[in-house]
C-alpha cells in the first residue's frame, strides 16, 4: 500500500461530493500516488484511537487493515518530511506542533497513527506550491516561539522586526559596498 499525504484542495486530491465533516472523517492524502488514484484517504478518530479508512468515489468507506496502512503512512510521513525538512524532519515536526519527536518513530506512527489534525497540516504544508519555503518558515517561527521563552507577543516582535529589516533596511545595510 502506498499514501501520499495531501490537502483536499490538491489538484491530485480525488474530487467528489462527499461530507467529511458530518462523517467525521479527517482527509489526509491519497492511497496510492498523485494522479494514480481516485481513492482518499481518511482518519477517523474516537477518543484516542485512530483508524485509517479509504473513501471511494461513489462515498463509500471500506476500513483499511491497521498495520498495512499505519506502515504505509509512516512511509508517507517519511517521504515527506524528508522533502520539507531534510533527514531531522522527526525534530521539525516536534518543534512546529509541540509534540515529543518519538511521537514520530516508526513504531508509534505504524501502531497509534498521529493527530489527523496535524496529518492535515502536513498535507497542507506538502501540498503549497511553495513548499520547501512554507516548511522552513513555520520551523524558523517555531524556533523564534522557543527562542522568546513561548511567549506570543516576544514571538511576534521578533517577526516585525525580521520584516522590517528585510523589507526595509537590508538594502541600505550593502549600500556603498562593492562585491
Amino acid at each position: 500500500m502506498k499514501i501520499t499525504l495531501l490537502h483536499p484542495r490538491h489538484a491530485a486530491f480525488p474530487k467528489f461530493d462527499f461530507d467529511w465533516d458530518g462523517k467525521r472523517i479527517y482527509p489526509v492524502g491519497i492511497l496510492g500516488a498523485p494522479g494514480d488514484t481516485d481513492i482518499a484517504l481518511g482518519i477517523i478518530q474516537a477518543d484516542r484511537q485512530r483508524h485509517a479508512v479509504a473513501v471511494h468515489p461513489d462515498a463509500t468507506v471500506s476500513d483499511l487493515d491497521a498495520r498495512d496502512a499505519g506502515e504505509a503512512l509512516y512511509d508517507a510521513l517519511d517521504r515527506t518530511g524528508n522533502h520539507l525538512w531534510g533527514h531531522t524532519w522527526n525534530s521539525a515536526v516536534g518543534e512546529i506542533f509541540g509534540i515529543n519527536r518519538r511521537t514520530t518513530q516508526r513504531d508509534r506512527v505504524s501502531t497509534n497513527l498521529l493527530p489527523p489534525r496535524l496529518l492535515m497540516y502536513i498535507g497542507y504544508i506538502v501540498s503549497a506550491k511553495d513548499a520547501f519555503e512554507l516548511a522552513g518558515l513555520l520551523l524558523l517561527l517555531a524556533r523564534y516561539e522557543n527562542a522568546g521563552g513561548a511567549d506570543r507577543e516576544k514571538t511576534e516582535g521578533y517577526i516585525r522586526s525580521a520584516l522590517d529589516f528585510y523589507y526595509g533596511e537590508r538594502s541600505e545595510a550593502t549600500m556603498g559596498l562593492k562585491f
